[in-house]
């Protein structure tokens, strides 16, 4: 049997906000609204946090990333899972308590992962961003699959 060390908890975490990311996974209407075709039931509770953490991350003049699922009409994805986030939907929308602000950055992505065949790294880089803040969706393919890349490439997550 092999045994996992703890992980220590911290009560603050202090990044540099110039060199910073928010991501917000997912915060989408079919994903975390009541009538949302896959809603999660747990995604409501998170939304004061989420909004206080974006209120912080501007604040301070770190850069705010929203992911967003988005798919056509005939994704093979839906013979897997129901119909959701279909592209120009109300279920493929940002909550609008969470709405971006126009200066924030929204990939649309097609798959779990923000970082496969989208220009979100490209971005990061580009802004001088070394460390990324990771929120939104509580599900391990959210949230745990878009802090996976981040820990494979260059980028230091905190979630």
């Amino acid at each position: 049997m092999v045994q996992v060390p703890e992980i220590p908890k911290v009560e603050t975490v202090e990044l540099p906000a110039k060199e910073t990311a928010l991501i917000v996974v997912d915060m989408q209407n079919d994903f975390a609204h009541p009538k949302g075709a896959l809603f999660v039931p747990d995604a409501p509770q998170s939304v004061p946090a989420i909004r206080l953490l974006l209120e912080r991350a501007r604040q301070a003049g770190a850069k705010v990333v929203y992911t967003q699922d988005w798919h056509r009409e005939d994704d093979p994805e839906f013979q897997i899972w129901p119909r959701h986030a279909v592209a120009g939907t109300w279920g493929a929308e940002i909550l609008e308590e969470l709405k971006p602000e126009p200066e924030d950055l929204v990939i649309r992505k097609v798959r779990y992962d923000a970082f496969y065949g989208t220009p979100l790294d490209h971005y990061l880089h580009l802004f001088g961003v070394k460390h990324v803040v990771v929120t939104g969706r509580s599900e391990e393919r959210r949230v745990g699959k878009e802090c996976s890349e981040p820990c494979r490439s260059r980028w230091s997550p905190s979630h």
